[in-house]
């Protein structure tokens, strides 16, 4: 973990050093091992607000080259995560797509990241009809990937795109509704294999499932987060969210040894940073 944080963090100096020097083309070579810097760094605390501190900030590059999927990836997955992973849901909601001027209609399933994040910030900040605008521009990206046999990204948009649906409608007060989609969500998403570009999904779509039953089925909630740690080992929110399940559902003993291994993530991400 230690030398991929210094080799990543080596990365992220090499492109600050570029903004610097005010170049307005980005080699996204960088932006890889960069996005796995701040998949280690994040705050292991979603409410620890050193976390607000965005080693990523890919809206200051004007261009980018090359311009292909990995470029793109970048550019959509970091600021969606980093505002998902801590619980930020009106930043998430405010996401755009940037740069204005990347050939987004390339690379449509990365648009799509933006799309996911936006929705779901939306819907969990009560901003369902900006929520409803994503779900729409979800549905329009995946059948035209479906319309160019793009099977495999068509389904990646479809498991965000049934994500936004199911927070939507829970925001409607449609709780067995809302866990129909996010279980399909889940579901479809286990049954696909992370694609070569990716570190893995913005965020695991068991462990949203996990947090829509959490408060009233914690026991349920608590099956779906430890299915999710199977599948994504070392998620900070993932054990962060089986801890209080656990002790929703009164099982001292998980919840101490969630409660353990939270501790020792936030022993290593203090020691590296």
């Amino acid at each position: 973990m230690a030398r991929c944080s210094s080799s990543n963090l080596a990365a992220y100096h090499a492109a600050k050093r570029l903004r610097a020097e005010k170049c307005t083309i980005w080699n996204l070579g960088s932006a890889v091992p960069l996005y796995g810097l701040y998949d280690v760094r994040l705050s292991t605390n979603r409410r620890d607000r050193k976390s607000q501190r965005n080693p990523a900030r890919t809206a200051n590059h004007q261009k980018a080259q090359p311009e292909n999927t990995t470029s793109a990836y970048a550019f959509a997955a970091i600021p969606a995560r980093y505002a998902i992973e801590r619980g930020e849901w009106l930043e998430a909601s405010g996401l755009s797509i940037n740069p204005v001027d990347f050939p987004w209609n390339q690379f449509g399933w990365c648009e799509a990241i933006t799309h996911f994040a936006r929705g779901l910030g939306a819907a969990r900040s009560g901003r369902l009809d900006l929520a409803q605008n994503s779900l729409q521009r979800l549905a329009a990206l995946r059948d035209a990937d479906k319309v160019a046999n793009k099977d495999y990204t068509a389904d990646q948009i479809e498991i965000q795109r049934l994500a936004v649906a199911a927070w939507i409608v829970h925001g409607k007060g449609r709780t067995e509704e809302a866990v129909k989609l996010m279980r399909a969500s889940a579901e479809l998403e286990d049954s696909t294999e992370k694609d070569n570009v990716t570190p893995g999904s913005v965020i695991p779509a068991r462990e949203l499932l996990g947090e829509l039953l959490e408060l009233q089925r914690p026991g349920e909630a608590l099956n779906e987060f430890e299915a999710s740690l199977m599948r994504t080992p070392n998620r900070r929110n993932g054990i962060y969210r089986a801890a209080q399940a656990s002790k929703l559902t009164g099982d001292q003993v998980k919840a101490n040894r969630y409660d353990e291994q939270f501790q020792q993530l936030t022993a290593s991400n203090q020691l590296h940073r």
